[in-house]
């Protein structure tokens, strides 16, 4: 659920040295300007097979303390949670008596590294990201991304197509806004220069397909729900069909009658502009998932819906050194699309829960964020943010212990100071609540309101230290 994406020296600000970055202005180089990405720099580039490479290294140490006024973590017997994850703050339960906990995480330690090489059909790049942040509760390597681009062409892993990466606030929060799409798919796309096309320059066409999962609520007669510890992209899975002796606790265990059925891949297509001020992107998806099995009662189960979405975000510079960042979205069966719900099942669920082969419906879903940085000075800077995101998931009522997700907000507010390029320093209060419905958490007492809402507050401190190192540019 986590992204761990430092804002220091990233791969894309290497790939526009001329833009401005986000830390305090640095000496590391002669020739270096005030608020520009500058790296050491070695003598010469790299000869490789008679081919001169530029090579890059990146990363970031970080050390986060985290303290929880109110409860966060569905499961009582989870550590603290290491991001302010919204769908996961408990809204009924023994875990909503967990509240007044302090944690520490080194999870958005991170290593980039990356080279690029001019070839006679265009720039060849290649990228790796590794990072300490595979769940939420627990620090544990994984590869993060890793991806290749030649000209018009990029293949690999990383976020979603469907993501405007431009638009990412500069949060110290890991998780940040709920909406946000950090979700990451293996993925091939073509960005295409309309310019190439005698159009405007700063125009692009992105096309492209990526696999993510069909995430969803698979029908069942007997259903029941557990909590389980995967991978940082997921907070917790609903298991259909009662435990029997052929599956016991096994975690990995869904389902013996029914599967998931992703029938087509993702088509995601985009309009894209990016001047030097601004980037702004126009999306559309579309997606095929259905589920297949066998009822108990009989015969075979064979139900699909479409998928799809719309969405606009961009970000654009204000006043000064100043940004703001505006987005939106809304479509059908979008749940493995959004930070805080991809696990949740929320892509599509059966009609109805008393009948194991009624059809799939695909829920309907709207997300939103809005992110202001502000720099005070050279080297202090401020960031607001606010996400909501919200799921037409009246029609699931499921008995379950956690309850059926409605809708959340994320809000946070930052101060970072960048002494040196090499250490960044900060502090940010984040907010969280979390929205179910009533009727499908069965221990609820009857009457009562239709849902039920709970809520979480948070303070963080975070110390940073940051490093790089590149190549000179090829002439």
């Amino acid at each position: 659920m986590a992204r761990a994406e430092s804002q220091f020296l990233t791969y894309e600000q290497v790939s526009q040295l001329e833009k401005p970055s986000l830390v305090a202005a640095t000496d590391w180089s002669s020739d270096c300007q005030a608020r520009k990405v500058c790296f050491p720099q070695a003598p010469k580039p790299l000869d490789l097979a008679g081919r001169q490479v530029e090579i890059g290294v990146t990363g970031s140490i970080w050390f986060d303390s985290l303290h929880d006024f109110n409860a966060l973590g569905l499961d009582p017997e989870e550590p603290i949670y290491r991001e302010l994850v919204t769908s996961s703050i408990p809204v009924t339960g023994v875990a909503t008596e967990r509240d007044n906990r302090t944690g520490f995480s080194p999870n958005q330690t991170n290593f980039e590294s990356w080279f690029k090489t001019p070839t006679e059909f265009g720039q060849l790049r290649g990228y790796t990201k590794l990072n300490l942040a595979r769940y939420a509760t627990n620090t544990e390597f994984q590869v993060y991304k890793a991806f290749a681009e030649w000209g018009w062409l990029k293949a690999g892993l990383d976020f979603t197509l469907w993501f405007n990466q431009d638009a990412a606030p500069n949060n110290l929060d890991y998780e940040g806004p709920n909406a946000i799409p950090y979700v990451r798919y293996p993925q091939v796309r073509l960005k295409i220069p309309l310019e190439a096309f005698s159009w405007p320059e700063d125009h692009f066409v992105l096309l492209g397909m990526e696999t993510p999962p069909a995430d969803l609520t698979l029908p069942a007669a007997n259903q029941t729900v557990r909590l389980l510890r995967l991978p940082p992209q997921y907070a917790m899975v609903l298991n259909n069909g009662p435990l029997d002796a052929t599956n016991g606790d096994d975690p990995s265990y869904t389902s013996d009658r029914y599967a998931s059925d992703e029938r087509l891949p993702t088509f995601v297509s985009k309009w894209i502009y990016e001047p030097d001020w601004a980037h702004i992107e126009l999306a559309g998806l579309y997606r095929r998932i259905g589920a297949v099995g066998r009822p108990k009662s009989g015969g075979n189960y064979d139900s699909s819906v479409n998928g799809w979405g719309v969405a606009l975000s961009g970000k654009v510079d204000t006043w000064g050194n100043d940004s703001i960042i505006l987005a939106g979205q809304i479509g059908e069966a979008l749940g493995a699309y959004s930070q805080d719900t991809a696990g949740l099942r929320l892509d599509a669920a059966p009609i109805r829960y008393d009948d194991p082969t009624a059809p799939l419906k695909a829920i309907r879903a709207v997300g939103a964020w809005a992110a202001y940085e502000h720099w005070w000075t050279n080297v202090l800077r401020s960031t607001v943010t606010y996400g909501y995101l919200a799921f037409d998931s009246g029609f699931a009522q499921q008995h379950n212990s956690v309850g059926t997700y409605l809708y959340s907000h994320y809000a946070s507010a930052n101060i970072i100071w960048s002494p040196t390029p090499s250490v960044d320093m900060g502090m940010a209060y984040l907010f969280g609540s979390r929205r179910i419905t009533a009727e499908s958490y069965g221990n609820l007492p009857p009457p009562g309101p239709s849902f039920r809402q709970a809520y979480d507050h948070r303070i963080q401190v975070t110390i940073r230290w940051n490093f790089g190192y590149q190549s000179p540019k090829i002439n």
